[in-house]
């Protein structure tokens, strides 16, 4: 049977479904910084298709560079492509588990990857795992010890948890015969990404795999630009069942690039970490909503004003407002609904129209 492609964030398809006229959205659902792709991009945007009438790179090397001065991963032991959601397709067809836990509410292309490679899914709730670091690792060892991979994010999407790296690790290494797939799409949004991030380990385990994403935090999703970092007899493995050329060229000529934005990743970070602050303190004020924040650039809502959240996206859509419905996250709490965390003027926007909504 044919697994077909789902997704929530779609502003087009709930103006179809709401039947109301398609008009022009503030869209909430996409989790890209709010900045736009950093200066040093823009400023040579013009000089970047000097590159599109030669063949890049078989492997990305350009990419692998990056990851080498930005993280110190050895270059045989990462593999660029065509973003991240992409290779965790091409891993699932290398490794091909029979059997996988998924921790959940999760990114949609877990388990979708998984079932292309025929992998049986079972799913742990993540509030099962913790989110502390006492019994974290004893937890991740219980989560797949009926299978053969376990897949988490971190930070998670939808929910923003951030699970301690040290007790991945620790479990990786107690459970060697399991394969323990990490995906850090987000992780660049977190304060301290250093201490945070798997992508700096030098004591790395053969069984673990890690997905990591260039387009969330430079705002480059058209792009398609991400890699993971596993030991180099893995990466030949999925090289083995890829085609050449997974990155473009315009891609590679970006990579570089993305070394000269330095102030504008501080900027991200400073101005993201104060909108939370302000973001949690005006969510105390909005009725029938209880709102959660975690440790990446986005949050999520719980919607208490009536027993379906469709009472709270289609006035939103009226005022010009798309949010991510979060129903079709397996696992997920009913009625909650996600968003990015933009600029100060685009959240009180937002957050203006919740309390219209919430009032009314």
């Amino acid at each position: 049977m044919a697994l077909l492609y789902q997704h929530g964030g779609i502003p087009a398809a709930a103006f179809d479904r709401f039947a109301m006229p398609v008009r022009p959205v503030m869209d909430f659902s996409v989790n890209t910084n709010w900045m736009g792709p950093p200066p040093s991009i823009r400023a040579q945007w013009n000089g970047l298709f000097s590159s599109l009438d030669a063949y890049p790179s078989l492997h990305g090397s350009a990419v692998s560079d990056y990851y080498l001065n930005r993280y110190g991963v050895p270059q045989e032991c990462i593999l660029s492509g065509n973003g991240s959601a992409e290779l965790m397709y091409r891993v699932a067809l290398a490794l091909k588990p029979r059997t996988a836990a998924i921790v959940c509410p999760s990114f949609y292309h877990y388990d979708r990857a998984l079932k292309s490679a025929g992998t049986s899914i079972r799913y742990v709730a993540e509030h099962v795992i913790g989110d502390g670091n006492d019994g974290v690792t004893e937890a991740l060892c219980d989560a797949v010890s009926l299978c053969d991979a376990l897949i988490l994010g971190n930070p998670n999407n939808p929910t923003g948890r951030l699970m301690n790296r040290q007790s991945i690790v620790d479990a990786a290494k107690r459970c060697p015969d399991k394969w323990f797939l990490v995906d850090e799409a987000f992780i660049s949004f977190v304060m301290n990404e250093a201490a945070s991030s798997l992508l700096f380990l030098r004591d790395w385990p053969k069984n673990l795999i890690v997905f990591h994403s260039l387009t969330k935090f430079y705002a480059l999703p058209g792009i398609r630009l991400g890699a993971f970092r596993a030991s180099p007899e893995m990466v030949q493995k999925v090289i083995g069942v890829s085609p050449p050329w997974m990155v473009n060229s315009l891609a590679e000529k970006i990579a570089p690039l993305l070394q000269d934005a330095k102030e504008y990743e501080a900027q991200t970070l400073t101005q993201l970490r104060a909108e939370v602050t302000r973001l949690k303190t005006r969510s105390e004020g909005v009725r029938h909503i209880s709102f959660t924040f975690g440790a990446a650039n986005f949050a999520t809502g719980q919607w208490h004003g009536s027993n379906t959240l469709d009472d709270l996206m289609r006035p939103l859509l009226a005022r010009g407002i798309f949010v991510r419905d979060c129903s079709n996250f397996y696992g997920i709490i009913p009625n909650t609904f996600r968003f990015a965390i933009r600029s100060a003027r685009d959240n009180d926007a937002l957050f203006d129209a919740l309390n219209e909504v919430a009032c009314g």
